[in-house]
């Protein structure tokens, strides 16, 4: 129902919004992402933040929703589908769109996470320009753990895979591993996942 409200007032400004705030939570359940995905919910979800692009708030909503359903935890009663590069460019437009909100920059980078979890949403996700994307955020967002986190964790997920890894630059990670010691305490999750990510493109067999 939530899905057929979406769609039918996708132009209309305050009902889309609440509609998305409201997909957002029903997303958290893995169940609900597959039926969400099913009706067709990611499909409306796109075309609402291609309507709303100056819209930090249907922004942030979208991403986070694109992010859930892109999330894999490997206990998915239908496989996931694959990731489409519209995804991807939706969400880099969104991240482009609003480089100052942290909260949209935050939900932009949870979903490029999720989808650099995936092969080819990794591809595309290298293809589309998001390596050098995170590099801005991490100069426009210092010390700013919500937005590091996310940020670090993309980052790492295209570090996984050999081919996709050599274009994240050696300096640049040196930097952030330079400036997350500086900025964050030991054990918080932006320093661990630079610190693995470090560890990852700065091993000589990287």
């Amino acid at each position: 129902a939530v899905v057929v409200t979406l769609a039918a007032n996708r132009e209309k400004n305050d009902v889309s919004e609440a509609a998305l705030q409201c997909l957002v939570t029903l997303s958290e359940n893995i169940d609900n992402r597959a039926a969400i995905r099913a009706g067709g919910g990611l499909d409306a979800a796109l075309e609402v933040m291609a309507l709303f692009r100056s819209s930090p708030t249907h922004q942030r909503a979208g991403c986070a929703l694109v992010a859930n359903l892109a999330y894999k935890t490997g206990k998915e009663r239908v496989p996931l589908p694959p990731i489409h590069p519209d995804e991807v460019a939706c969400v880099l437009a969104a991240l482009r769109a609003h480089r100052s909100s942290a909260p949209v920059t935050a939900a932009a980078c949870s979903a490029l996470r999720n989808f650099c979890s995936h092969g080819d949403g990794r591809a595309a996700a290298v293809r589309l320009g998001a390596i050098e994307e995170m590099f801005r955020v991490a100069a426009i967002f210092p010390g700013d753990e919500s937005v590091w986190y996310p940020m670090c964790a993309t980052l790492n997920n295209i570090a996984k895979e050999r081919g996709s890894r050599q274009f994240i630059s050696v300096p640049s990670v040196k930097m952030l591993r330079d400036e997350a010691r500086d900025a964050f305490p030991p054990g918080c999750q932006a320093l661990a996942a630079v610190e693995e990510l470090a560890q990852r493109r700065l091993a000589p067999s990287a």
